[in-house]
């Protein structure tokens, strides 16, 4: 679903969603965004999870089935810096920028994972091939 209709919608949220955290409600979230309409209910999973995909932007947040965001996502092209990081950044930038990570996701694919857990906790995503910045997360 596409949540922003126009230009200005969409320059208005883009600049907002550094904004959002995790605990907003999704009311909170909608009046951060600028958005009326209702997040979407993630198909095939077991448990009750809702999210806005702002894809023009790059971002996505998940709220739980209580309705309260618990990890929101930065992913190309969204173009600004996130907890000094940003899409595209190789692993000596982020290790420049936030030292070394406090343990890594064993997930058997091509990805690299790294968890940062300080007082915003986040995880990095590294491209298989590039080894460069793919998604960030603040879980």
């Amino acid at each position: 679903m596409n949540f922003l209709k126009t230009y200005t919608q969409m320059m208005k949220a883009e600049h907002r969603t550094l904004e959002i955290n995790k605990g907003d409600t999704i009311n909170a979230v909608k009046q951060k965004l600028g958005l009326v309409e209702e997040p979407e209910r993630l198909p095939d999973v077991d448990k009750l999870i809702f999210h806005y995909h702002l894809a023009e932007l790059g971002f996505w947040v998940f709220f739980n089935e209580s309705g309260v965001a618990y990890s929101i996502r930065f992913d190309n092209p969204f173009p600004y810096h996130v907890n000094g990081i940003r899409i595209g950044d190789t692993k000596d930038q982020v290790l420049d920028v936030l030292g070394k990570p406090q343990r890594y996701l064993p997930i058997p694919d091509s990805q690299n994972r790294w968890i940062y857990d300080k007082e915003v906790r986040i995880r990095v995503d590294f491209n298989g091939s590039t080894e460069r910045v793919e998604k960030i997360f603040r879980i």
